[in-house]
């Protein structure tokens, strides 16, 4: 399954944030204001992202669930032309 602008974007975002632990993560609600789209889009992007193992869920804050970037995220990330993230 190929990564859309919208998973870019929350990948882009964890890793702009340095969310790369199970303790350094973000809630959805912290997530959000970041996006061009609505807290739904956000959730079902973010729920294939961890699905695919590009993303994980972190501790828990307060009763909210925390989302961190992997390694596979952080070079998905980094890459400029899809035949890298192929390779």
């Amino acid at each position: 399954m190929e990564l859309s602008r919208s998973d870019f974007q929350i990948l882009n975002v964890l890793k702009e944030h340095q969310c790369t632990n199970y303790q350094e993560s973000m809630t959805l609600q912290e997530i959000i204001p970041e996006l061009p789209f609505s807290r739904v889009t956000a959730y079902k992007r973010l729920k294939k992202l961890c699905d695919m193992g590009y993303t994980a869920k972190g501790c828990q804050a307060e009763q909210a669930d925390t989302y961190y970037i992997l390694e596979k995220g952080i070079c998905a990330a980094n890459i400029k032309d899809m035949t890298e993230l192929e390779e």
